[in-house]
């Protein structure tokens, strides 16, 4: 489980790194920043759970 998790939360991170770089414009950056770290959130509470 805990394997799981960390690779979940990498691939967030880097999906979030790089549709930044994709998306130039703000409004789909805030989006995406939001999604990730949200991503990042249920990452750590399945953490804390396990």
């Amino acid at each position: 489980m805990l394997i799981f998790v960390e690779t979940l939360f990498e691939a967030a991170l880097e999906l979030g790194i790089y549709l930044i770089g994709t998306f130039k414009e703000k409004k789909y950056r805030y989006a995406i920043v939001g999604a990730v770290l949200l991503i990042v959130f249920i990452c750590l509470a399945v953490y804390r759970k396990a």
